[in-house]
C-alpha cells in the first residue's frame, strides 16, 4: 500500500470537494484539469481521487429535468456474496418513465465503472 504524501492527500481532498462543488450546480456541468508537475504522483493522487469518490458518492442525485433539486435516491444493499453489489436507484416524483436528462448517461456510465463484473466472479 502506498501512503501519500502531505501535499498529496492535500490534492486529493481539493479534488473530491471540487468535484461535488461542480456536479451539484443545477443543469450545468463543467470538465476540470487535475494538473502537478512531472513527479509529484499524478497517477497514485488519481488514484487515491477514485477510491475516495467512490466511497463518498452521494445517495441522491439530480438525474430528471422536470423535478426540482435532488430526486434520484440510489440504495445500496449490503451483505452480497462474494464481490456481487446490489444498488436500486429511485426516481421520486417520476411517473413510470422519468425524462431522463443529459446527464444521465454519464452517471450510468460511472456507476457501471465502479461496479466491474469481475473475472473470478463465480458464473451461475
Amino acid at each position: 500500500m502506498i501512503t501519500l504524501k502531505k501535499y498529496q492527500v492535500e490534492a486529493v481532498d481539493n479534488l473530491v470537494q471540487n468535484t461535488y462543488r461542480l456536479a451539484k450546480r443545477a443543469g450545468f456541468r463543467q470538465p476540470f484539469v487535475f494538473k502537478a508537475p512531472t513527479g509529484a504522483g499524478k497517477t497514485v493522487m488519481m488514484a487515491a481521487f477514485l477510491n475516495k469518490y467512490c466511497e463518498e458518492l452521494p445517495d441522491k442525485l439530480d438525474l430528471e429535468p422536470t423535478i426540482p433539486g435532488e430526486e434520484t435516491t440510489v440504495f445500496q444493499y449490503q451483505g452480497c456474496s462474494g464481490s456481487t453489489s446490489v444498488d436500486f436507484w429511485r426516481v421520486d416524483g417520476a411517473g413510470h418513465s422519468p425524462v431522463i436528462s443529459k446527464f444521465f448517461a454519464s452517471e450510468m456510465i460511472a456507476w457501471l465503472m465502479i461496479h466491474p463484473k469481475l473475472a473470478s466472479d463465480p458464473q451461475p
